[in-house]
């Protein structure tokens, strides 16, 4: 079952989804991965399987998450609704308590909702204008032109997804249980 699960985009259900939410250790397709850089990374980081490189905390991150960890988390939650649009459901404790269990299990630490800053999470009622200007610490260098934002490498140590995983991204599935 859970093999089915993750060949599913965890949003609309899509087969074979080649992209991921790694704030949230979720697969997902190439729709739904545009839905999810809508929110921007400070909420849903993404990336691509193939086509972009990875650091070891974002495999972590992989590694400890999952679809079915995700809904089996998310559905305990009073403040998931599935019904709600994408952009209020990330907008919620709920998801704010899983993209903080995520990044604490990835760097190896536990972690429980007693001890989260995030059990104090209060939802955003305002949204940002889009092509306001926004600052990423984690990156060294960002340069707009013509209204585009290009973000520059932030580090050597960045490898493929395939390369760091192995033969395919169904090595890295495995760990997803």
């Amino acid at each position: 079952m859970w093999v089915a699960c993750l060949q599913l985009c965890f949003e609309c259900g899509t087969h074979n989804p080649q992209w991921v939410s790694v704030t949230y250790g979720i697969w997902i397709c190439l729709e739904c991965s545009g839905k999810h850089r809508s929110l921007g990374v400070h909420i849903s980081f993404v990336r691509s399987i193939t086509m972009d490189k990875w650091k070891d905390l974002e495999l972590e991150k992989m590694k400890v998450g999952g679809n079915r960890k995700a809904k089996d988390f998310l559905s305990t939650q009073d403040d998931w609704d599935e019904d709600q649009s994408l952009q209020e459901r990330y907008n919620t404790r709920a998801a704010a308590l899983y993209r903080d269990k995520i990044k604490t299990l990835a760097e190896g630490k536990s972690w429980s909702i007693e001890t989260s800053p995030a059990r104090n999470y209060v939802p955003h009622t305002t949204q940002a204008k889009l092509g306001t200007s926004t600052s990423y610490p984690n990156f060294r260098q960002m340069k707009q032109s013509g209204g585009m934002t290009t973000v520059a490498s932030y580090s050597n140590d960045t490898t493929s997804m395939e390369a760091a995983c192995g033969m395919s991204r169904f090595v890295l599935i495995s760990y997803s249980r």
